[in-house]
């Protein structure tokens, strides 16, 4: 699959933990790279190991689509509300 070069509004990313589990974040888009992940990956890693997760969190990776993520348990009800909020801008993030 070709990558986006366009940053997305929205991103999964899922989670993977030393149990084998997987759990997954829904985040606005890749606003440290617009194209490279590894940054907001990188960031959303250190984030999960601050909530309760089905072991330790051992990698992050963004999802190709939000489709990825549709599955988990409560993933509409956040998505929804999740699209209510505006997008966050302030200094330092362009339009």
């Amino acid at each position: 699959m070709e990558q986006n070069r366009r940053v997305e509004n929205i991103v999964a990313i899922a989670v993977d933990t030393d149990e084998g589990k997987r759990t997954y974040f829904l985040t606005w888009g890749r606003i440290q790279d617009p194209i490279d992940p590894a940054p907001l990956e990188a960031i959303m890693l250190e984030v999960a190991r601050n909530f309760r997760t089905p072991g330790k969190p051992q990698s992050a990776s963004v999802c190709a689509t939000l489709q990825d993520a549709a599955d988990a348990p409560y993933f509409y009800e956040y998505f929804f509300t999740f699209c209510n909020k505006p997008i966050p801008f302030g200094r330092g993030y362009k339009r």
